[in-house]
């Protein structure tokens, strides 16, 4: 009997000692030359994707375990990560090159499942997220004028800013190499302010109810401000078939049109009652934004 009790004791031992060496043998080697995500599922491709998104994760940990030092660098990038609501890790969810190197079919409370661990070089990381940040930002700066980002321009720019900021930041908080984009960062932080421009009319009373509509519609997106305090300036010109919304920037007493909006009149405007001005306002808001 005593016999049998030890018997059963080392087949116990055995078991134990067998399952922790599987299970070590699945641990990620310890090479900082590389990214691991590991996970189970209920077949191959379940498993892999939950095994990505578990690489991914790391990199999110990664990134917010850095927050309080990026917070404290005196860095434009870094800087933006507070007041510009930027999501650090969204490029991160669209790697390529990552790779299985491990698929084990293992028993995980009683039932049979897929293992997998997936690796991607950090090598392979940097060079993505760097050319990343190179795209986003050169069409980001190539939308920028000698008088800034046009109005219709704005939320590209804001788009493509956020991207490369985001890229950028990534592989700061790795400790990858990083690019320095003080330029953008700049552009982005003027971009979230409205631009200053001073109002002018042609052919219609600055006071008219027309007038008064247009500037309210504009200031939605600039604010107004005294001629003497801006080089930009829009003006409104008004004839019995349209009007023209022209935006102006003047650079060493030069006038340059940034660009322009015609509304086209269904009738005279002198003939416009409220619900034609409210259509105007419409009309004038959807051009803005497209």
């Amino acid at each position: 009997m005593a016999n049998m009790k030890s018997v059963f004791l080392v087949i116990i031992a055995l078991v134990f000692i067998a399952c922790s060496n599987t299970f070590n043998s699945l641990n990620p080697p310890k090479d900082p030359a590389f990214l691991y995500g590991m996970a189970t599922g209920a077949n191959y491709e379940d498993a892999k994707k939950s095994a990505i998104k578990d690489l991914v994760s790391s990199i999110d940990v990664s990134l917010k375990s850095s927050q309080n030092f990026l917070a404290n660098t005196e860095n434009g990038i870094t800087s933006s990560k507070q007041t510009q609501n930027i999501v650090l890790s969204t490029e991160a969810r669209n790697l390529k090159n990552i790779e299985v190197d491990t698929i084990k079919y293992i028993k995980l409370n009683g039932e049979r499942v897929v293992f997998i661990r997936v690796h991607l070089s950090r090598l392979s990381l940097e060079k993505q997220l760097s050319d990343k940040v190179v795209s986003y930002s050169t069409k980001a700066l190539a939308l920028n004028t000698a008088c800034g980002v046009r109005l219709k321009d704005r939320d590209k720019f804001k788009e493509l800013a956020k991207k490369a900021l985001s890229a950028n930041l990534t592989l700061q908080s790795l400790g990858l190499h990083y690019e320095n984009l003080s330029k953008i960062d700049n552009l982005y932080s003027l971009i979230l302010q409205k631009p200053e421009f001073s109002f002018k009319t042609k052919g219609i009373d600055s006071n008219s109810s027309v007038a008064l509509a247009l500037q309210a519609e504009l200031s939605n997106f600039v604010s107004f401000t005294p001629n003497t305090k801006t080089n930009k300036s829009i003006e409104v010109i008004t004839t019995n078939n349209y009007i023209d919304i022209n935006f102006y920037c003047e650079i060493d007493n030069k006038k340059d049109l940034m660009e322009g909006i015609r509304l086209d009149l269904s009738k005279p405007i002198d003939k416009l009652d409220d619900f034609d001005i409210v259509r105007l306002r419409a009309r004038l808001y959807k051009d803005l934004l497209d």
